[in-house]
């Protein structure tokens, strides 16, 4: 009835996951109600359902005009404490996977690196993550302000691992209490997921401005969420850059209540911003004054004041001046080169991110008696700084410690969404975002929404059917799932409970006369 009633019909490719989730799995649960079995399909590919819903950037939504808002339906179906709470699915393919005796060391516990674990787990490797903070999450739970998402919600997530029988091991640092090579030696395979921890500054604010009244936009953040901020009453804070933290820190600087004022400067001019589009609408809308186009030439201070000398970035033209009482500096984040290079790992590009090959395996590993090291996340060299950039690479990187370690062929199925987030343009849509006050409003709105659309896309390896309905006929041929004729029974529960409406009736062709 749903394809016959719909306005909009769509090919689930033209809205596919980096992470490579089954969104027309989902969006045909929802549809049928079944938000269970919604949820489940995203966890057959993801831990972070409740954490995607919340911050993704939507890529998946951008490919066609009217898309399906995917990143809502991601956020509803794991709004249900009931069905967040359940676990006993992820228990059951736990249980039933067969446990292989290879060990797999994961060296950081942000997103890129939990989501290796996490299928690694589920194809029955053992697993230890060590982490140098005394939480999971990286980013996301230290440096992503606590406004923008649910923290409770990514630590019951990350918690879920636990019942996986991943072991987290938190307080350890690369370089100090754990060795690479060590690990290389030790473990079957290594994933090094550490992120970007080292800031770039700028010579002209680190030289001109007193320590205590300039921040770094990691430090800051991590200062904002811990509630341990000093600023002085009625301040007003200058942010330099147009990424996605310097959003993130002036968003979070405009509600301290100390400051008054926030603004924001950058080099790239208002239609280039590089950060995503949804971010600087909100940044906007909340207050944050923007200085597209603009640099910071001079800078003369007094006891109790900061004077900035701004000039345009194209023309090199005196643009205007800026009394302020507190600097950001958020131009991005590099490797940490020490570490790498005392780690064994010298083949970096400029930003001191490591190069790995198509299986996310390091590039050069000379310096390794055994060639089982992969990267992961930030700190792999052209990665997408993004959550779900991170989610697929890490699962990326997964798929290439199988291909390594057991007879495993086939590639990560969602690498060209992955491969293609750069290329990816972001709709200026922010109002299309639904903010709904609570659950009643947003399922009423999705009914109606939802209902003209039809997100079709033939059987692949979702697995929702073999994992979840546990009939002998379905199997898995060449990677895809298959019918194997010879035992099915014709009984067509499996149209019944697909919920991409992949498994159809065919009319048996007669034998010629």
């Amino acid at each position: 009835r749903a394809k016959m009633t719909a306005t909009e019909h769509i090919a689930g490719v033209e809205q596919s996951c980096p992470a490579n989730i089954c969104n027309h799995g989902l969006f045909n649960a929802i549809l049928a109600d079944d938000h269970q079995t919604a949820l489940e399909i995203v966890r057959d590919k993801m831990l972070f359902a409740r954490t995607c819903g919340d911050i993704c950037h939507r890529p998946c939504e951008q490919a066609v005009e009217n898309s399906i808002p995917i990143k809502q339906l991601k956020h509803y179906v794991s709004s249900d404490e009931v069905n967040f709470d359940d676990l006993s699915n992820l228990s059951k393919r736990k249980a039933n996977k067969p446990e292989n005796k290879h060990q797999v060391a994961i060296i950081g516990a942000g997103p890129a690196g939990l989501s290796a674990s996490y299928d690694l787990a589920l194809a029955g490797y053992g697993v230890v993550v060590y982490e140098k903070e005394n939480l999971g999450g990286g980013v996301l739970q230290h440096q992503i302000p606590d406004f923008r998402m649910d923290k409770t919600g990514l630590q019951a997530e990350i918690s879920m691992l636990q019942e996986l029988g991943v072991k987290i091991e938190y307080g350890i640092s690369l370089g100090e209490q754990i060795n690479l090579k060590d690990l290389s030696n030790d473990f079957d395979a290594v994933v090094l997921a550490i992120g970007v921890g080292v800031s770039a500054s700028l010579d002209v604010i680190e030289d001109g401005i007193d320590p205590a009244k300039r921040f770094n936009a990691m430090d800051f953040l991590q200062s904002f969420n811990n509630n341990n901020l000093d600023l002085k009453a009625g301040s007003t804070l200058v942010v330099i850059g147009g990424g996605n933290s310097a959003m993130d820190a002036a968003r979070a600087a405009k509600k301290l209540s100390a400051v008054e004022r926030v603004v924001l400067s950058c080099i790239e001019d208002e239609s280039n911003i590089p950060a995503f589009k949804e971010e600087v609408s909100e940044a906007l809308a909340e207050g944050i004054e923007m200085l597209p186009n603009s640099f910071v030439a001079d800078i003369k201070t007094s006891e109790d004041n900061i004077h900035l000398d701004l000039k345009a970035f194209d023309s090199k033209q005196p643009l205007t001046g800026l009394d302020c009482d507190y600097v950001i500096t958020a131009i991005g984040q590099r490797g940490d080169e020490a570490i790498l290079a005392d780690s064994g790992v010298d083949d970096l590009d400029s930003q001191s991110r490591v190069k790995a090959n198509k299986d996310s395996k390091l590039e050069n590993p000379k310096n390794f008696a055994k060639d089982n090291v992969f990267v992961a996340g930030d700190i792999l060299s052209e990665h997408h700084m993004s959550l779900i950039g991170a989610i697929g690479g890490g699962k990326k990187a997964a798929i290439g410690v199988r291909r390594l370690l057991e007879d495993y062929q086939f590639s990560y199925e969602g690498s060209e969404a992955l491969d293609n987030l750069s290329q990816v343009t972001e709709k200026n849509d922010a109002n299309n975002e639904h903010h709904f006050t609570n659950s009643a409003e947003m399922l009423e709105k999705l009914k109606i929404d939802i209902r003209q659309y039809d997100l079709h896309q033939t059987c692949e390896r979702c697995n929702h059917c073999i994992d979840n309905f546990g009939c002998p006929s379905l199997v898995r041929l060449n990677g895809k799932i298959t019918i194997d004729q010879s035992s099915c029974i014709r009984c067509g529960l499996c149209i019944d409970v697909c919920p991409n409406d992949a498994i159809g009736w065919q009319p048996k062709q007669q034998e010629a006369v």
